[in-house]
């Protein structure tokens, strides 16, 4: 298996107390590896579970009934729907 490192080609710069700094310096130290990537390794599955939580849509009962409604007996499409289709279609020859 191939393992691909993504290129690290952006910084970003935020302000900590001398505290603070101490303390990951000395935990890195511990470790043995940047402050960087022990930062990384560490906030990187918080900003996936928020953005996958953000990303979600939330339905009351009420609306999603009226969406599984929807679904199940669309309208008919509007003209405007059908010309709009009818020239995307010829634009991307699809």
């Amino acid at each position: 298996m191939t393992v691909t490192k993504k290129k690290k080609n952006e910084r970003l710069d935020f302000r900590i107390s001398s505290v603070d700094k101490l303390k990951i310096q000395r935990a890195v130290a511990f470790l043995g590896v940047s402050t960087a990537d022990f930062v990384l390794k560490r906030i990187m599955p918080d900003v996936e579970r928020v953005i996958a939580e953000e990303e979600k849509i939330h339905l009351n009962n009420e609306a999603w009934t009226g969406f599984v409604n929807l679904l199940q007996s669309p309208k008919p499409a509007s003209a405007s729907l059908k010309s709009a289709m009818q020239e995307y279609r010829k634009t991307q020859g699809v």
